[in-house]
């Protein structure tokens, strides 16, 4: 009878392993997407890798690094969080996935917005000198290495507060950390040509239109509005038509194949337009034309590689106009139809994957049993043909330019129906040694550590590239109302071990305005006089008195055009430059409009198509 608890007790344990296990290999289902580029912009996968030039709508994700170079912009969404880079700048997204939003910002500035309320806690950003979170929804600007060994974090909107390890200091809308070597230092948060670039964008993002059908939380939503228009449907509930397409134009047909880890082949569309399409939702030939149809607008969307079904292989020849060959081809899928990645899943992953789909039943999920029928399948000019051949070579699979295929429709019926993507994985680029890149530099160790990893010995090198301060006295920003602050735990930085070389292989799955340049910007009236520096306190006295740490509220403020006085901003601490005669071609800041009206649901389609 012992015996037999014993084994009783073992079989649990295994079971729960195998639980724990299959939990544990989910990918993340928030991914991120580069939504816009100016200039030359690099991205690389991890630290180590070789960096290539950046593309739209090229998904992000966990160890990614992206870098401009001078002159240039780029933005980055996350659903609604947006992260903008000005030129000579390095941000590596430490970690993104459902529970963290960590970020590093290596040397440059970062204008980050966050405007959903769930995710504050998620958000974290690193530099050098300390890190920064979020007690509320905020706007930032952090300037990391601008000044050798300084780090700038402004409060645009919003509450956070800043910890350099030995002090904390908390922020509201119109104050700044100054962090350097000799401590943090408080002042009045100053907005520069930048920020204003950065406003224009957001203030286009609160005017979506497609935040009523879709959730926000759906990455390249925003892109929506300017190239498509909305339908509301009988059989599907609201969806989207593009602009501007040709006559004889399918979904997943005019761009690319790349292999990007945990998931494997994903698909990167060109058009401006081409990502929530292609992640989120199906595709339905409806009234003689392709619609893209979002589904249930659920909370927290789940990402996918590719929506489509495979047909073709190694085994099965299409004729080309070039002869005969193995031939893979691929189709939207419709919907209702679920889709079942390759890459190890959960059945909780695959029913949060496929809940978004289930139009006719909202309390049961859709149907994930194995399925012959799928309507795209047979629909004209809905499938995809290329030579298997292109997925055994290079790391992506350029599709803009299929041959094309000679024969029926009604062939491509008969084609075996692949489970997966194509069975070729590309080789893995080679790693480049640390030592090779001189331009490049580390992070100093973090203050705790966890057990897996090994902090890193020596100290900093000094950057290798710094800007001098060139920038005017910008526009003070007026406060807010005191926020209230929550408690939290005490800051921790975890850094992932990393892995040189190889990732373990898993199974293939189935405008803005032209070159800018730095400009005088109008000066607002200066807030009141805030109290003398703030002196850092101890760490072991985190709660300065609130009168200590905030800003009182001030009334609104007129604009007043004045003469900028031109001259080189000296070391350190830069304060408000001073009030002069007025100019005619100064320009007042753009005001943040009224946002529009309130997401609403979307309405459902009764039934099935």
């Amino acid at each position: 009878m012992k015996t037999f608890r014993i084994h009783t007790l073992m079989l649990m344990l295994l079971v729960l392993a195998l639980l724990s296990g299959i939990a544990l290999a989910d990918p993340p289902t928030r991914v991120g997407r580069i939504a816009y580029l100016q200039g030359e912009v690099e991205v690389r996968a991890t630290y180590e890798d070789e960096p290539m030039a950046a593309m739209e709508n090229w998904p992000l994700t966990s160890h990614n690094v992206i870098a401009t170079g001078p002159g240039a912009r780029a933005e980055l969404r996350v659903g609604s969080t947006a992260l903008r880079l000005d030129g000579d700048s390095e941000l590596e997204i430490a970690e993104l996935d459902d529970q963290h939003f960590r970020l590093r910002l290596l040397q440059g500035s970062l204008n980050a917005r966050v405007k959903n309320p769930d995710l504050v806690q998620d958000f974290e950003l690193n530099t050098a000198q300390g890190q920064l979170t979020l007690e509320a929804p905020s706007q930032i600007h952090v300037d990391a290495g601008r000044s050798p060994g300084t780090t700038v974090a402004s409060v645009l909107s919003g509450a956070a507060r800043f910890d350099n390890g030995q002090s904390l200091l908390a922020l509201v809308t119109g104050q700044r950390a100054v962090a350097a070597i000799g401590g943090m230092q408080l002042a009045a948060a100053v907005r520069d040509e930048f920020d204003f670039w950065s406003l224009a964008r957001d203030q286009r993002d609160d005017q979506a239109v497609s935040a009523r059908y879709v959730s926000p939380e759906v990455t390249g939503y925003e892109a929506l509005d300017q190239y498509g228009n909305w339908d509301m449907t009988e059989d599907y509930g609201a969806v989207w038509y593009p602009q501007g397409v040709a006559a004889d134009w399918a979904p997943y047909r005019n761009g690319r194949w790349a292999w990007i880890e945990p998931w494997g082949w994903t698909w990167i569309d060109n058009a401006p337009w081409g990502y929530a399409p292609f992640h989120y939702g199906r595709w339905a030939w409806y009234r003689e034309r392709w619609c893209w149809v979002p589904g249930r607008v659920v909370a927290r969307p789940v990402w996918a590689p590719a929506l489509v079904g495979w047909v073709g292989g190694q085994h099965w020849n299409a004729r080309f106009t070039a002869g005969n060959a193995p031939a893979v081809g691929w189709f939207p899928l419709a919907p209702h139809e679920p889709f079942r990645p390759s890459y190890a899943a959960s059945p909780a992953y695959l029913r949060q994957l496929n809940l978004a789909q289930d139009l006719r039943n909202r309390r049961h999920p859709v149907d994930l049993t194995p399925q012959a029928v799928f309507r795209n399948r047979i629909q004209h000019n809905a499938v995809t043909v290329i030579p298997h051949e292109r997925f055994r070579h290079g790391r992506t699979v350029v599709v803009a330019n299929a041959p094309p295929l000679i024969g029926a429709p009604q062939q491509l019926a008969e084609a075996p129906l692949a489970a997966v993507a194509p069975a070729a994985r590309p080789a893995p680029a080679p790693a480049i040694p640390r030592s090779m890149r001189e331009e490049r530099r580390s992070l100093p160790a973090p203050r705790e550590w966890t057990p897996q990893s090994t902090p890193p010995t020596g100290a900093m090198p000094a950057p290798p590239r710094v800007r001098p301060a060139e920038r005017n006295a910008p526009a003070a920003i007026a406060p807010d109302p005191p926020v209230q602050h929550r408690e939290r735990a005490p800051l921790r930085i975890e850094t992932p071990p990393r892995t040189l070389g190889n990732a373990p292989a898993v199974p293939p799955p189935g405008g803005m305005p032209p070159e800018h340049g730095r400009r005088a910007d109008p000066v607002m009236p200066a807030p009141a006089p805030l109290r003398p520096m703030h002196e850092a306190a101890p760490h072991e006295q985190r709660a300065p008195a609130r009168s200590e740490t905030r800003q009182q509220p001030m009334p609104e403020q007129r604009q007043v055009p004045v003469h900028i006085e031109r001259r080189p901003a000296p070391a350190g601490l830069a304060p408000v430059a001073p009030r002069g005669e007025a100019r005619a071609e100064a320009h007042p800041p753009p005001r943040q409009r009224e946002a529009g009206n309130p997401n609403r649901s979307m309405q459902q389609g009764a039934g099935n198509r």
